[in-house]
This record gives structure tokens, sequence and C-alpha cells, in this order.
């Protein structure tokens, strides 16, 4: 998996997924036969908290 985070500062608030995490969230959402092909984090303050 081709995996891009976006920057951040130590301690932001947003916290990193690692790809085995990703991986895990992609398989539960979609099943165990699908495999994401990369996962790029939204910068410049286009990502959210959830």
């Amino acid at each position: 998996m081709d995996f891009r985070p976006a920057g951040r500062a130590p301690g932001a608030f947003q916290q990193l997924l690692a790809p085995d995490e990703i991986k895990a969230l992609y398989r539960r959402a979609f099943g165990t036969e699908a495999r994401p092909l990369s996962a790029v984090e939204l910068g410049m303050g286009m990502f959210n908290s959830t």
C-alpha cells in the first residue's frame, strides 16, 4: 500500500494511523478480499476529527 501521511506537529490533536491500522479498517469496511492501493491524508487543515 502506498502510504502518504500529512505532516503534523508532535502532540497534535489528530493522531496518525499506522498503515496496519488503515488496512484493518479497510478490511472491516469492505471485506477481507478487498485490498487498499493507497492511503493519502488530506493536508492544509482539510482533515477532520471524528
